[in-house]
């Protein structure tokens, strides 16, 4: 792999993960299932109709990934080179060692990112516990907002009354923390994009990271968003913009997908072990989009499973990518926006990206020019849970 396929940390300045040039950068894992959580954010690609009630969440707690082979897990990644470990879910802090598995990231020499809801740390002295652990803490977006007090916005998107305050306490508490640095993530779906500058705003103004991004499809390949690519932009363009007034070292020097200010090199440079409940929870992914499993972690070693021929496809992306997005002049900065929206709107993570406003409408969606109309050649060819959906091949969405 050529270094191109790294961006550096100042061609980015807004990156919180995946900043330096190595090949194993993140290594995320779902240490509870993606179904164990509060909310039902309409973002979440795992969400279900129904929340989950208070008696099954602690009931689900022995689908959890065990301390043991989550800290096996983490160690391997660390031999293997890797610099960062995401905690996931579902609610990760639902894990009941999840503090246990914080230090153990720290012990390693790594940086753990801990993406959460934030609703554990709206307790007192909860965030307290992970002083000293350097932690990167992503929560959700909060929206101040103005009129009668209420908070409609962040309640309605969460599914939860009353979310929006107890997001507040937990920011509150967290920034507070000297070693701590908070993000806050907002899905421009359809309720949040008007908010979206806002919020932006908001978060300069309080030196908190602002990470604001595409909403991609759920896991069975409905869209989470009716907002167009060419709204994306126009929204990207008022940040930068804001930016070079206000913060000039902040500002992005390129306008692309998936996020403001930040590339996704994750299937190029990191692996997501998954969690699918069931006593499933070593299968190795590329990114929490993909079909693609590359590898058991229950069977097999992390050093085995990475050099899987079918992640060749993913890590030699600068190889296998077709379309508009091998073209595009901004390739070697932004690496093809999303591969998870590449792969759940064509069946490939070879596809160029459905969501970039710099391919035109009327060919964003049209297989035959985004997507490979063959397989041939390709590692992933016969792999299970590999399919081009215009092959009327639906068989990795399950």
């Amino acid at each position: 792999m050529t270094e191109s396929s790294f961006y550096p940390s100042s061609a980015s300045p807004n990156a919180f993960r995946e900043k330096e040039h190595t090949g194993n950068q993140c290594f995320g894992i779902e240490i509870v299932p993606g179904t164990r959580c509060q909310l039902q954010c309409e973002a979440c690609y795992k969400r279900t109709r129904e929340r989950i009630s208070v008696a099954c969440q602690r009931e689900n707690a022995q689908e959890d990934t065990p301390l043991a082979d989550a800290t096996d897990y983490i160690s391997q990644a660390q031999e293997a080179g890797f610099r960062e470990v995401a905690l996931l879910g579902g609610e990760p802090t639902l894990h009941r060692d999840v503090f246990h598995i914080i230090r153990h990231i720290r012990d390693k020499n790594m940086t753990p990112i801990l993406a959460t809801n934030g609703i554990r740390f709206a307790k007192d002295g909860e965030a307290e516990k992970l002083e000293g652990t350097a932690t990167t803490i992503v929560t959700h977006a909060y929206i101040p907002e103005n009129g009668n007090g209420e908070h409609r916005s962040i309640d309605a998107y969460s599914g939860r009354k009353g979310y929006a305050e107890i997001l507040k306490r937990a920011i509150d508490n967290l920034a507070r923390l000297k070693d701590v640095t908070l993000v806050l993530e907002m899905p421009l779906v359809d309720s949040l994009y008007p908010h979206a500058f806002e919020f932006f705003r908001y978060c300069r103004e309080r030196q908190v990271v602002p990470f604001i991004e595409i909403s991609r499809s759920n896991d069975r390949g409905q869209p989470t968003s009716s907002v167009t690519p060419e709204q994306i932009r126009q929204l990207f363009e008022r940040f930068q913009a804001f930016d070079a007034a206000h913060f000039p070292e902040k500002a992005a020097q390129h306008i692309h997908p998936p996020a403001y200010g930040n590339p996704c090199t994750m299937p190029i440079t990191g692996v997501h072990v998954k969690n699918f409940g069931s006593g499933d929870y070593g299968g190795v992914y590329s990114c929490c989009a993909q079909h693609l499993r590359h590898g058991d972690l229950k069977e097999q070693s992390l050093e085995e499973i990475l050099k899987s021929p079918t992640l060749a496809v993913y890590r030699d992306q600068d190889t296998y990518i077709v379309g508009p997005c091998r073209d595009c002049e901004l390739y070697d900065t932004c690496k093809g926006g999303c591969r998870g929206e590449a792969v759940l709107r064509f069946g490939c993570p070879r596809a160029s990206s459905p969501a970039c406003h710099r391919i035109p409408p009327e060919v964003r969606n049209d297989p035959t020019i985004m997507a490979p109309q063959s397989c041939e050649g390709c590692p992933a060819e016969h792999a299970e849970g590999c399919s081009l959906l215009h092959r009327k091949n639906d068989a990795a969405f399950h």
